[in-house]
Order: structure tokens, then C-alpha cells, then sequence
């Protein structure tokens, strides 16, 4: 048209990011990927197998070596959640990246398939009759949705009314440096446990023992199958794990394979599907946090996604100061937090205007003087004094909650970590249980697809967290 031949194209560029996938049905086929999201992806896939294999040592401590063992568990989870640090960092260190960890992703379409298969198979045993309850959590949403019901207040039933309501054992419950545990430095036996819930049971104050104390949405997720069973339960949050999967993997784009087969290699215990299994409510609080990390780049979303969470589950709020730290460097960030406090504001506020002693109780969930417990710097320092060892942890977790905001904020390339790797403050808390370390694993990994989709061209942010590309 107009004496002009037709310009013949060059060759095509090459494209920075993870290759094409072959399709949704040809999932056993071939996929690869490449570029930063698929080479952070790699670098987290070595990071939680070697979490796993933690986990799998310290349930079966062989005999003599059991102060070794947990020695060496006490030191190397800082060391994986600084390695998650340089993973996410903007670029990750080039030494980490000279073996290329995107390599090992190639049989993800195949291990996620399999892991699904596994998962399916185990279905019927978890969903089954007669399963006894794990924890107290679960119990407390239960005993809570119930009363909600029922028209009582949720927030005034005693932890031992509540077990006896659901036919659970003592042992579930979480004693209280209270009352007739008073004054004890370990954690009481059986013996002690069933003498401190016989007196809360002829209503002896103050009782050893905590009412509920979860935020309200705890036990909105459940209220669809309270008066249930457990398997009822159980088949409940299985089918909200298999919706939330499913939105991980469209979130994740060409990276689903890769991101599903990190997600499911953390099926267990100590992992956000782990509660899944179980019927517990604390799923969905994980869950929405790892959303919101997800969809980072939808602004409205993710801060009502990360509300969800902090409405549901107070073990979500570590994550609220990293996010505030990354919020800092994103653009819209008045309208990011105007949605997080109105949708929290809308989650939250109705519950607390019906039952007043609603706030109360869930401070004093924060307060309350639980025994020390877990896995992280608790385990070798459980035998000093109480005192001074809540001093010891309070001033440790004051000073790497300081250290993570000083680092991100005056270092631009360690900003995406921060929501993340808060999670290992965990690490120095006075209750260090491996479910809630075990969260540092998922979030950086929907860490690692939201720094992806910010990337995109078409988010202006890109420039406001991550260096060029290239770089």
C-alpha cells in the first residue's frame, strides 16, 4: 500500500521469564523455565527440602543424640531463613545462581502431579470416623462456631468446658503458669494437667486454663460445618485447600508447575495444608496471607487478602510489619492501606460491637503466661528461669524485629524479603513451634511469583522495588 513492499521482520527477541508451558492438560510434558522467578524458585525448592528433612530428623532423634540434634535444629533454621533473605533479594548474590537452581525444576509437572495423587490417596484416612482432634486450636474454633449458633458468646467459654463439650482428651489443652500451675518451670505431666482441669471444672479461679481468644473470622470459616464431625471438618478445609491451590497456580502463571510442587512438598505437619488436614481454622489465615503476597501487584486485593488473615489468626500478624516495610517502596500506598483497614474494620468491628468481651480476649491471647515451647532458641534455654528467659527472648526479638526494618529500609534489595522473613522471628519467641517456622517456606515462595508479576510491563512498580532487568 502506497508503493511501499512489506517490511520483512527481524528475528524475535528473546524474552526474560519463565518459557511457555505446554498446556494445562499436558502437565507430564516438557516445561521449563528461566529467568530471577524461576531461578528464586529453584533456590527455595533445595531450601525446603532441607526443612523437610529437619523436620523428619528431629521426629525420630535417635538415642545419645538428641542434644546434637537439637542444637542443630536451633542453628540452622536462621541459617535457612537468611539463605530465603538472598533468594529473594533484588538480584539474588550471583553465586547462588552460577549452578543454575532453575534445573531443578524441570520434573515439577511431574512431582506435583504425583504429590496430588499421594494427597488423594490419604483423603480417605483423614476424613474417616473416629479420628481424634490434633490440637486446641481446632477444638476452640469448633467450641466457638458453635456458640455462635447457639446465640452465647463465644469469647467467655473456658479450653476445658470445651474439650469436655467435644469428648477431647485433657492432653490437648494449653496450660497457663496459673492457678494451680503456678509457679512451675516445666511443662506439667499428665497428672498435673488432670488435676488443674478437674478444679477449672468445679469453676476454681483463676483457672489454669485459656478462653478463646481468637480473632472473630477463627470461627466465621467454620461456621458452615460446626455442628458437624470431624470428618466434616476435615473434608472442609481439604476442599478450601484444593480452591486455594488452584488460585495459587492461575496466580503463578507459566510457574504453576513449579509453585504447586513447592506448595504440596509441604503437605505435613508444620505446613500451612498441614492444618488443612486436620479441620483447623488456622489454614485459612495462612492462606490469605500467602495470597496477598501473591497478588503483591493488585493493590486493592492484596491488602484485603492480608486483612482476611490478620482477622482470622493473630500468628499472620508478624507478617503486617515486612508488608508495611515493602508497602514503603510500592506506588498507591494511601489506597493499599485505607483497603486493609476498612476491610479489617469490616471483618472485625461488627463481632467486636456483639461481644464485648471480644477485644479483651484477644489480648489477653498475647499476654496470657503460656509455657515456653518449641524448636527454635526456647529449646536450649527452657531450663533458666522464667523471668529471665522472657527477658532474654523479649530483648532478642526486639532487636531482630529493629534489624529487619533497619536492613529493608536502608537496603532497597532486601525490601521483597521482609514480609517473608519476618516469619523467623518466630525463631526467638517464647512459643517457637515448627508450624509456625514452617511458614517462612510458602511465603517466600508467593513472595518470589509476586516479585514476578510485579516485572510485568504493565505495573508501574517495577521500578520502585526491583532493579532493571539485567541488572
Amino acid at each position: 500500500v502506497g508503493g511501499r513492499g512489506r517490511r520483512r521482520r527481524g528475528p524475535a527477541r528473546a524474552v526474560s521469564g519463565p518459557a511457555p508451558v505446554p498446556g494445562w492438560v499436558r502437565v507430564l510434558g516438557p516445561w521449563r523455565a528461566s529467568g530471577p522467578a524461576a531461578q528464586r524458585l529453584g533456590l527455595l525448592f533445595v531450601l525446603i527440602l532441607v526443612w523437610d528433612l529437619v523436620l523428619l530428623v528431629d521426629g525420630h532423634i535417635p538415642p545419645g543424640w538428641s542434644g546434637a540434634v537439637v542444637w542443630g535444629t536451633v542453628v540452622l533454621y536462621p541459617v535457612l531463613a537468611l539463605a530465603c533473605a538472598l533468594a529473594l533479594g533484588q538480584p539474588p548474590p550471583a553465586r547462588l545462581l552460577r549452578w543454575r537452581p532453575e534445573r531443578l525444576l524441570v520434573a515439577a509437572p511431574a512431582v506435583a502431579v504425583l504429590t496430588v495423587l499421594v494427597v488423594a490417596a490419604q483423603v480417605p484416612r483423614l476424613v474417616r470416623p473416629g479420628v481424634p482432634l490434633s490440637d486446641d486450636v481446632t477444638a476452640s474454633t469448633i467450641c466457638a462456631a458453635r456458640d455462635v449458633l447457639a446465640g452465647r458468646d463465644p469469647y467467655r467459654t473456658g479450653e476445658i468446658a470445651c474439650l469436655d463439650r467435644l469428648r477431647a482428651g485433657v492432653g490437648l489443652a494449653t496450660p497457663l503458669q496459673r492457678g494451680l500451675l503456678r509457679g512451675r518451670l516445666r511443662y506439667p505431666g499428665p497428672r498435673a494437667l488432670r488435676m488443674a482441669a478437674r478444679l477449672a471444672r468445679r469453676g476454681v479461679r483463676p483457672t489454669a486454663f485459656p478462653t478463646f481468644g481468637y480473632p472473630p473470622l477463627s470461627f466465621v470459616w467454620m461456621l458452615p460445618v460446626a455442628r458437624a464431625g470431624h470428618a466434616a471438618w476435615v473434608a472442609w478445609t481439604l476442599a478450601a485447600a484444593a480452591v486455594w491451590l488452584v488460585a495459587c497456580g492461575l496466580a503463578a502463571g507459566a510457574l504453576w508447575p513449579a509453585v504447586l510442587m513447592l506448595l504440596m512438598l509441604q503437605f505435613g505437619g508444620g505446613s500451612v495444608l498441614g492444618a488443612a488436614t486436620q479441620g483447623d481454622g488456622e489454614f485459612f489465615a495462612y492462606a490469605l496471607a500467602i495470597l496477598s503476597l501473591l497478588w503483591i501487584d493488585r493493590g486493592r486485593w492484596s491488602a484485603v487478602l492480608l486483612a482476611g488473615a490478620v482477622a482470622t489468626n493473630p500468628l499472620t500478624w508478624v507478617v503486617v510489619p515486612g508488608y508495611a516495610v515493602l508497602l514503603a517502596r510500592l506506588p498507591r500506598r494511601r489506597e493499599r492501606v485505607l483497603w486493609f483497614v476498612g476491610a479489617l474494620a469490616v471483618a472485625v468491628g461488627p463481632w467486636l460491637l456483639i461481644y464485648r468481651d471480644a477485644g479483651p480476649e484477644i489480648l489477653a491471647l498475647l499476654r496470657q503466661p503460656a509455657y515456653a515451647y518449641g524448636i527454635g532458641l526456647v529449646a536450649e534455654l527452657g531450663a533458666a528461669p522464667a523471668a529471665v528467659l522472657r527477658t532474654v527472648l523479649l530483648a532478642a526479638e526486639g532487636c531482630g524485629v529493629a534489624l529487619l526494618a533497619l536492613v529493608c529500609a536502608r537496603w532497597r534489595r532486601w525490601v521483597a524479603a521482609a514480609p517473608a522473613v519476618a516469619v523467623a522471628l518466630f525463631w526467638v519467641s517464647w512459643r517457637s513451634d515448627a508450624n509456625y517456622l514452617a511458614q517462612l517456606f510458602p511465603l517466600a515462595v508467593a513472595t518470589a511469583v509476586g516479585l514476578h508479576r510485579l516485572r510485568a510491563p504493565s505495573v508501574s512498580a517495577v521500578r520502585s522495588i526491583t532493579p532493571p532487568v539485567g541488572a
